[in-house]
């Protein structure tokens, strides 16, 4: 069973409220090799609950996942 239904939504999956509960100016400019911040598991809890809908996923471990791979796209460690 999938976790997530297909996107019908105009919102991608990378987004800034990630930058913005790091205080981190923008991403790595290098992919996994230069950390530009953290967030903890809370905060990534607190971003999947608002973000949930935009990821049409049906449960919140499912926008956890989602949020936490943002995160390392973008240079962001997470916590926990």
């Amino acid at each position: 069973m999938r976790a997530c239904r297909p996107s019908t939504s105009n919102y991608g999956t990378s987004n800034l409220t990630h930058v913005d509960t790091s205080k981190v100016a923008k991403g790595s400019g290098t992919l996994h090799k230069e950390k530009v911040g953290k967030v903890t598991m809370t905060q990534v809890e607190a971003i999947a609950k608002t973000k949930i809908n935009d990821f049409n996923c049906f449960d919140i471990e499912a926008s956890k996942r989602i949020v936490m791979g943002t995160a390392r796209n973008i240079g962001i460690e997470v916590d926990g």
